[in-house]
Order: structure tokens, then sequence, then C-alpha cells
């Protein structure tokens, strides 16, 4: 957080990290619903909306030009995330038992799909 105080900073992390699991958990909560629009799962709308709120509050407080370019690559990796949220949970909800093949193949999943989502984000916020 390049132009803000320790303090502001600790304020708008504390933020987005309320806004994301307000998101996560409404996304969880919508999911059980089977609401769909336009062949789009609400709950994956829901979750796109709320990330790119957050992510776009951290590109704001990273860097203030905030241009419609930076904005496209920040709806690219917000769908990216929104993908890897989905595609973990649609592994999770497969497996039978904690340490079960599916259950250790949505851990690496998760893991390696965040790394690589957590590296573009960065590489475009800073």
């Amino acid at each position: 957080m390049s132009n803000y105080s320790k303090s502001s900073a600790i304020l708008v992390v504390l933020l987005v990290t309320i806004i994301e699991d307000s998101g996560l958990i409404a996304w969880l909560a919508l999911l059980h619903t089977s609401m769909i629009y336009m062949g789009i799962s609400i709950a994956a709308l829901v979750l796109l909306v709320v990330l790119l709120i957050e992510h776009s509050i951290m590109q704001r407080a990273e860097n203030p030009d905030f241009t419609g370019r930076v904005f496209l690559e920040i709806i690219g990796f917000t769908t990216l995330e929104v993908v890897n949220w989905s595609v973990w949970l649609a592994l999770l909800s497969n497996t039978s038992s904690l340490f079960s093949m599916t259950s250790l193949l949505a851990s690496a999943y998760f893991f390696v799909g965040f790394y690589i989502e957590h590296q573009i984000t960065e590489n475009v916020i800073t």
C-alpha cells in the first residue's frame, strides 16, 4: 500500500477481508438455491461482483491510476478466482472422505490454482 499510512493499510486489508469473507459466505449459501439467470449461476455472479469490488479497492489502494485497462485486467483475474473457487468446491463435493484421492486432488488444485491466480493478481496490482 504505497500511498497509505500503516493504519490506513490495515483498514484497507480489514475491509477487503470482510468483503471477501462475506462474499464467500453468500456464494456458499446461494449455491444451494440453484438460481440461474441467462444460463449463469446467480451464486457465481454474486461471487464475481463481490470479488470485483474487493480487487478494485485493493488496486485503488495500491495504485491510484485506475484505468479502464486496469479494470479489464481485474475482471480477468477475478473471473479466474471465481473459476478456482467453483472447481475446488466441485472437486471437494465429490469426496468420500477427507483422505480420499479426490480430496487430495481438490487440495492440490486449490493450492496450485490460487498460487497462480495470486501471482497474476500481484503482477497487475503492483
